[in-house]
């Protein structure tokens, strides 16, 4: 599966670079019959909008008489990450591309790959799982939200509380301005009057806050308080003992956040898709299954007679299935037995059989009644599965090939990953990294003096507490270089562009995104360096090996041009 999994990232390679040479040997398993054929007489030229559905079905060339479609083109286009707007030359790349993935495939297929029973194997657990999924998708495709509810679970996402607390280390003390408070004197003249005495430590940070970043003891306070009014006492552990706390809540706001209505939205919604789903299932789950629970419950998997081998032969039906082979003790015992690594003796002697066999029988029954049921509705016979299960063979043929014919022919030695190496330092460095602060302003007037006033030797921390015309870090738009490290790679151009060349100690001028202007101040910079050979030497033989591998594929493509017969009908316009 490892392995696989690597073919695969080699595969999605090929479809998003063209390596530069390095070697690789092929040979096509058939002789040569008919080179490629470039179609360029007796034919009428169109013009086709790439977008245009109307002309999907095109071929924009075939191979050995399997056409690649306009369709398919977009399709691969879309899949691979390419960028929306294209070049014609970068278009006829990707074309020639997938006609060389298209000529292996023809090759791989004469090979018999396609029959190989592990590719078979896994097809064929593809399709269940895509059989299932598209099942269970169409019974949740019409399920609609309440935008009441939505707007609800948006509001508890965001709800921000702005308060002043007083914090008390003894709770008579806390008491005593909770009389004071029912006796019609202010919140803040009893905060006040706390805070001379020595009695309390008084937060007035003006500062909202989501319910997420209070203490519970606070959150639950606050939860059912109106904007003025004031708590009950409330008790909090701290690392130096239990403490009271009284707060006021001066105001709720609920900020505009389009990330956080759309996540609630889709909270919302994968919820309402559950509830369909349980009560589809318990309607068809009455309709369909009859369950033996006297026998389920009777059945000791880890008995030492008749013995867990001979359980996986029993033929009792312990749920039948309307329509459909019932589920037997066999059944149920084949599944345990591949749910426990170590086998099904190791697991009876833990005792950990008959705790399973609820759930796995669960499982068995979903899978075994929804396919029945997708089968039954034809969802194996729609466009979307066929397409689905065909792409994925195809992919798993064409793995299959690098991985048994292109791979073994490539050899990546000592002396070619140190070449790679030195031509790519700059790929297996340390990043720079840089440390600064900045002040906002919204005016540039404002920046540039502060500017100039650090440049000639003020304190940076002291113009942060006194100078003029400084936004609000909290200000929505206003940018925040909190003081830590960041890889300049991270940062945007006009930012790295700003502190260019810069060196701890130095000031820069930043006019950011939003009309705001920013006063840098740079800490520390530490340079980018390369990274010890031997620390990198499983990634360069991987990175080589995967440039190798995409130049096979190229050679194999070129090769097969030869062995069967391409036609191509499309020219793109630069």
């Amino acid at each position: 599966m490892i392995r696989m999994c690597f073919v695969a990232g080699l595969l999605l390679a090929f479809l998003l670079l063209t390596c530069p040479s390095l070697h690789a040997e092929v040979q096509p398993s058939v002789q040569p019959d008919k080179g490629t054929v470039i179609a360029d007489e007796n034919l009428i030229t169109l013009k086709a909008p790439f977008t245009d559905k109307r002309f999907s079905a095109f071929p924009l060339a075939v191979v050995n008489d399997h056409p690649i479609t306009l369709a398919a083109f977009r399709k691969a286009l879309s899949s691979s990450g390419e960028k929306t707007t294209l070049t014609g030359k970068e278009m006829a790349a990707q074309l020639d591309r997938m006609i060389t993935l298209e000529l292996i495939l023809e090759e791989a297929r004469s090979m018999g790959i396609d029959e190989l029973k592990d590719v078979q194997m896994q097809v064929e657990s593809y399709s269940r799982d895509v059989l299932l999924e598209l099942f269970q998708a169409g019974k949740i495709k019409d399920v609609k939200v309440d935008e009441a509810e939505v707007e609800k679970r948006y509001q508890d996402m965001v709800r921000e509380y702005l308060t002043e607390s007083a914090l008390f280390d003894k709770e008579d003390d806390a008491r005593k301005m909770i009389t004071g408070l029912a006796e019609g004197k202010s919140f803040g003249e009893l905060a006040d009057e706390a805070s001379k005495d020595g009695l309390a430590k008084i937060d007035r940070s003006n500062t909202y806050l989501k319910e997420s970043s209070m203490l519970i003891p606070i959150r639950k306070a606050v939860a059912g308080m109106k904007a003025g009014a004031v708590s009950p006492l409330i008790a909090i552990d701290t690392d130096k003992g239990q403490r009271f706390v009284v707060l006021r809540l001066i105001d709720i706001r609920y900020p505009e956040d389009d990330a956080a209505r759309e996540q609630a939205r889709q909270s919302v919604l994968k919820k309402r898709q559950m509830e369909a789903i349980e009560k589809y299932n318990t309607e068809v789950y009455n309709k369909y299954l009859t369950i033996d629970y006297k026998l389920l419950d009777k059945i000791d998997f880890e008995a030492k007679k008749p013995g867990f081998e001979k359980m996986l032969q029993d033929k009792r039906v312990l749920v039948k299935i309307k329509g459909d082979k019932p589920v037997t003790v066999g059944d149920l015992a084949e599944a345990l037995k591949w749910r426990f690594f170590h086998g099904p003796e190791d697991a009876a002697e833990r005792k950990r059989l008959n705790k399973q066999k609820f759930p796995v029988l669960r499982d068995i029954i979903g899978k075994r009644l929804f396919k029945f049921l997708a089968l039954k509705e034809g969802v194996d016979k729609s466009a979307e599965y066929q397409e689905k299960v065909a792409d994925y063979k195809e992919s798993l043929v064409i793995g299959k090939f690098i991985e048994k014919v292109v791979a073994p022919e490539i050899k990546a030695d000592e002396q070619t990953l140190k070449n790679y190496y030195t031509q790519h330092i700059a790929d297996f460095s340390y990043p720079e990294m840089v440390k600064m602060e900045s002040l906002a302003f919204a005016s540039k007037g404002d920046a540039e003096a502060v500017l100039d006033s650090l440049n000639k030797g003020t304190d940076f921390t002291w113009s942060k507490q006194n100078a003029e015309g400084i936004v609000d870090a909290k200000t929505k738009g206003v940018l925040t270089f909190g003081g830590n490290l960041v890889m300049t790679s991270q940062m945007s151009e006009d930012v790295k562009k700003a502190i260019s060349g810069a060196h701890a100690g130095d000031y820069r001028l930043y006019a950011g995104p939003g009309g705001y202007y920013y006063v840098i101040s740079v800490s520390e910079v530490v340079p980018a360096t390369a990274k010890p050979y031997e620390e990198v030497r499983a990634e360069l033989a991987e990175t080589v090996a995967r440039e190798l591998v995409g130049e096979g594929i190229t050679n194999w493509g070129k090769k097969l041009r030869e062995v069967y017969p391409v036609t191509i009908y499309a020219r793109f316009d630069e």
